[in-house]
């Protein structure tokens, strides 16, 4: 495993160096830049230990994110001088979960790498075992499906899971729309082999869900999930989601209200824009216009258009079953499934 390390402590670096399956690159990196100018000219490192104590070049955030352009797969621990939430949170929307502290942490970590040979080996393991499962199931997707209030996200997650088990896929729905409920509701009458239902209450385990995810992808082609309004719950979900499903409704009225969600998604939640998927709900003849919609929204990815249809209620009241695939359900699937096939190839 070729190394670098970026704490500002040399000794590190000499001591990596005495284990025979670690190759570390140079010496340990004392200044910011010096990151980037190995990673430019070595396309072969494959861990980074990195601390935010180094000397500012850059916002640690804005660092990370031009780590990660540079080198996506590349594996990264990091040590932060004290405990900071925001700084954690905006870590794990990078898939950055290997994080210590070094007033507490910094001592009892590196004796345990540096004094055993079983503990060296085990990362090391751990490492490619995460590749070699994240290349098995690269197009297995995690998709939190979002919206104001009554813009249509447990119909639309019921239909569209719905869609994509008539294509064979395994699909998993879970309603974390805590206060409604309505997807097993929905579900009642189903006998749909190809879906299945999380019954499990996540909002008593919330503390786990990274970890609930993390094994459940293994098992499905696709999860759904309705997401809750609550922005505590809905932040713990997001992070841990492939991709975001945002759902509005085309008039002034709700765009305003779409906005100030977006705005807590990427200034609060620290989320990428092109995680987050457009889809324009319950459209009909009064909507704004597709185009200005489009330029509106010029930063995400647009996916979808669903025009508003009265049989979509009358399907759930009787039975979700009857509802026959449309185009614009296609057209979602299809997006849905051409990403995740190009993502397989990063």
């Amino acid at each position: 495993m070729k190394v670098i390390t970026a704490i500002g402590n040399p000794y590190v670096s000499e001591k990596l160096k005495q284990y025979e399956n670690i190759e570390i690159v140079g010496k340990d990196i004392q200044y910011q830049e010096g990151i980037i100018e190995v990673l430019e000219i070595r396309n072969d490192i494959e861990l980074l230990i990195i601390s935010n104590t180094l000397p500012e070049e850059y916002e640690f955030s804005i660092l990370i994110d031009k780590i990660k352009k540079m080198k996506n797969d590349l594996e990264i621990i990091v040590f932060l001088k004290t405990k900071d939430e925001n700084i954690e949170n905006f870590l794990n929307s990078r898939n950055i979960y290997k994080i210590y502290y070094l007033d507490k942490d910094y001592e009892k970590f590196f004796y345990n790498f540096f004094n055993s040979n079983y503990e060296i080996t085990k990362e090391i393991n751990d490492f490619k075992q995460l590749i070699l499962k994240n290349k098995e199931t690269s197009q297995s997707k995690i998709i939190g499906i979002i919206g104001t209030y009554g813009v249509g996200k447990s119909i639309f997650t019921s239909l569209l899971a719905k869609s994509m088990a008539y294509k064979k896929e395994k699909i998993l729905l879970i309603d974390c729309d805590f206060m409604n409920k309505s997807i097993s509701t929905i579900f009642e009458k189903s006998n749909n082999k190809n879906l299945k239902i999380y019954d499990e209450d996540l909002s008593k385990q919330d503390y786990r869900i990274k970890e609930i995810f993390e094994n459940l992808k293994y098992e499905y082609d696709f999860i759904l999930i309705d997401v809750c309004s609550n922005i505590k719950y809905m932040k713990k979900i997001l992070l841990n989601v492939d991709n975001i499903l945002f759902l509005i409704e085309p008039n002034l009225l709700e765009l305003k209200k779409a906005n100030r969600l977006l705005e807590i998604l990427i200034k609060d939640f620290y989320l990428d824009t092109y995680k987050i998927k457009i889809i324009f709900n319950k459209t009909n003849k009064y909507s704004i216009e597709e185009n200005i919609l489009k330029e509106f929204f010029s930063e995400f990815s647009v996916i979808g258009n669903l025009k508003y249809d009265e049989k979509y209620t009358i399907y759930m009241n009787k039975n979700i079953d009857t509802f026959k695939i449309t185009s614009e359900y296609e057209e979602i699937y299809n997006n849905l499934k051409e990403e995740s096939k190009w993502q397989s190839y990063l």
